[in-house]
């Protein structure tokens, strides 16, 4: 008899199990037709904003450009100035001997017929490269060989790799640099005209007076400054001129004591409240880097790209101030931009997905809470991938909540953690009863 009842229990306890595997079954399978709601347990909600993906570089603050200005050290009858002195425009950097005076006015005169001479070939490329630029057929017109004498190995060489148009950016700022050097010939040549001495072109700072072979060599430094950086051939290839950069407010700060206490928000220079800085990619080098003085300053602070390093310079349209040469900065440069987006992680983005209970192909999506709270499924616009988040742009509204990658069934109800928080006092108030009810029996 006993053996009977044990039996009996047995085949009940066993179709009582059956029937919640069953149910369980039919409640939570992915094919499953049952409604149910999902408890929501990582979520963000949607904030459209500009959003960029950056490559982030130490940069150094340097002159604009340097100025080097060469004497005859016989022809010198005194120096005037030394490494670090500020210096003004007109002010004296040396002085030459009466009857040396001469000769080195006819040196400073052949020196500008050089310059001039060389400007000519220079504008003859430019010409030429505009006509290729147009070209069915864009191959070198031109043959730097014979205008060897005029142009320097550096110029030649990225003028032969470069595109047409990015030849003659080459060119033409390599012609800017030739005419400034004309104009300060000029205007030592009036100078030692009128008084004997050599003066400066430019308000800055002597950089450094080398003697060597018998001549002198003054190295200006202007007081507009600009940021250099060093590129890898990985980050090379992201990086265009003209393209902007991220940069401190506190590069155009008047503030010069406790800067590093100033509010974010604080009018900055020009910068004022609310406002962000930013620069230009004002050239890139496309040959590798030489160890200037500023390539030694940077490598003793930071690690440069290894084996090969590719300067790169940055402008801003704002005069840095209160900063020292070769001081270090944060440069943010800007490789992706998209207006009005929305970031996630990459993982929450269904690639190639179709919505559920349909055959409309939607590419790429996101699920989402909808206005009626049901969970719901939307296309999406990729716009770029960035440290294993994903920017899009979408029809979603601000305020909708975005959820993570987890498949769910559309249309299904949904709930959440209990908040963390009280609700405030005002929107209780607003609760009635009935409210109470629905949620706790109906949900």
């Amino acid at each position: 008899m006993m053996q009977k009842v044990k039996i009996w229990w047995l085949i009940v306890g066993g179709l009582f199990l059956s029937f919640i595997i069953l149910n369980i079954r039919l409640v939570f399978s992915e094919d499953s037709h049952i409604s149910r709601s999902y408890y929501i347990s990582e979520y963000e909600r949607a904030v459209s904003k500009t959003e960029r993906a950056y490559i982030e570089k130490e940069a150094m603050i340097v002159p604009k450009e340097e100025i080097h200005i060469t004497a005859d050290a016989e022809a010198l009858s005194q120096i005037s100035v030394q490494p670090g002195q500020k210096i003004l425009m007109d002010e004296e950097i040396a002085a030459y001997k009466t009857e040396e005076a001469a000769k080195e006015k006819k040196k400073m005169e052949a020196e500008r017929m050089a310059y001039e001479k060389e400007l000519m070939a220079l504008e003859e490329i430019v010409a030429e490269l505009e006509v290729e630029q147009f070209s069915d057929d864009p191959t070198s017109t031109f043959d730097t060989e014979e205008i060897n004498d005029e142009l320097t190995f550096t110029i030649e060489t990225q003028i032969l790799q470069e595109s047409p148009i990015e030849a003659i950016a080459i060119v033409e700022s390599r012609i800017a640099e030739v005419q400034r050097n004309i104009d300060i010939i000029d205007e030592q040549m009036t100078e030692l005209t009128v008084s004997n001495v050599l003066a400066s072109p430019v308000d800055g700072i002597i950089g450094d007076v080398i003697e060597e072979n018998g001549s002198v060599t003054f190295v200006l430094y202007p007081n507009d400054k600009n940021l250099l950086t060093y590129l890898s051939e990985n980050e090379w290839r992201k990086i265009n001129e003209n393209q902007y950069v991220e940069l401190d407010p506190l590069l155009v700060s008047k503030d010069v004591e406790g800067q590093q206490e100033m509010d974010e928000n604080s009018v900055m220079g020009n910068t004022k409240k609310g406002e962000e800085l930013l620069g230009t990619v004002l050239e890139k080098q496309s040959i590798p880097a030489v160890e200037t003085t500023w390539y030694k300053e940077m490598e003793k602070v930071v690690k440069l790209p290894q084996p090969t390093a590719y300067e790169l310079r940055i402008d801003l349209d704002e005069q840095i101030i209160n900063k020292p040469f070769a001081s270090m900065t944060k440069a943010k440069i800007i490789i992706h931009e998209a207006l009005n987006a929305h970031r996630v992680k990459q993982e929450w983005i269904h690639m190639n997905n179709v919505l559920e209970d349909s055959n409309l192909s939607m590419g790429q999506s996101v699920y989402i809470i909808g206005e009626d709270g049901k969970i719901n499924q939307v296309s999406i616009h990729l716009e770029f991938i960035d440290h294993e988040t994903v920017v899009f742009t979408s029809s979603i509204e601000d305020g909708t909540i975005i959820l993570n990658d987890k498949k769910r069934k559309l249309f299904s109800n949904s709930f959440f953690p209990f908040p963390s928080e009280w609700p405030d006092k005002e929107l209780l108030k607003t609760f009635t009863w009935e409210d109470y009810f629905k949620y706790l029996f109906l949900y």
